[in-house]
């Protein structure tokens, strides 16, 4: 009996409470070497200048400072969904309602259960995607429909899979530099179109459309980076 699978992307980006933080003094005091008051104030000149790039940073790191900007998911054999909302409720209802679906579909003429629910399979998600998805699901007071179980050394019985994870055997040392798209590259997959750290500006400036196109790529590479690897790492 083949274990449904579903391909998870999401994007984050800072929350307006965070947009209209102002920087805190620690990020514009100078080093302690720093004596001469034209020194001191040209660093905080520069530290101030270089906020806003940090607080998106933060803001789209820390589910706290942050919140969603779409959920792409992908059932293997069809087109990728991308949802995209104001509203971070509707979207992780969407979500969740599908994860739902996949768990109680017909497998094979009997009901999917236990084992056999739907893995969730991503680049990156142990670390990022899926606490997310977990904290401001619960921020929100969203249930998800049934508790995961992470088991992170066995690739076919987490109910959460991570290739980055899985590719660099567990060892953070070898996740440093192989991003998504350097393992398209180096294996010849689609490439993703744009870049994560992109995205809170784009919202910001109203382009979702750019937003979604870059969490639809990530999703057919994640997807053909699973069936390259899959058969060998689960069978």
């Amino acid at each position: 009996m083949t274990r449904p699978i579903l391909y998870l992307d999401l994007e984050t980006h800072p929350s307006d409470a965070t947009l209209a933080l102002d920087p805190p003094e620690d990020w514009l005091a100078a080093p302690g070497n720093y004596t001469k008051p034209e020194t001191i104030a040209a660093y905080r000149e520069k530290q101030l200048a270089a906020w806003p790039a940090e607080r998106d940073r933060l803001g789209s790191l820390d589910w706290r400072m942050g919140r969603l900007a779409c959920i792409g998911w992908q059932i293997p054999g069809e087109e990728p969904v991308v949802c995209c909302s104001p509203s971070e409720g509707f979207m992780l209802t969407k979500f969740w309602e599908t994860v739902a679906t996949l768990d109680t579909a017909s497998v094979g003429g009997t009901t999917s259960k236990h084992y056999h629910q739907v893995q969730l399979v991503g680049f990156g998600i142990a670390s990022f995607d899926w606490p997310w998805l977990l904290t401001r699901s619960a921020a929100l007071r969203i249930l998800p429909p049934r508790r995961f179980r992470i088991s992170r050394y066995d690739p076919a019985a987490t109910d959460v899979l991570d290739w980055q994870d899985v590719l660099a055997n567990y060892d953070p040392s070898k996740k440093a530099g192989w991003t998504l798209r350097r393992y398209a590259e180096t294996f010849g997959l689609p490439v993703p179109i744009g870049e994560g750290k992109d995205v809170p500006r784009l919202m910001a400036e109203g382009k979702t459309a750019e937003v979604i196109d870059h969490c639809r790529s990530d999703l057919l590479t994640t997807a053909a980076l699973d069936q390259m690897f899959r058969q060998v790492f689960i069978g």
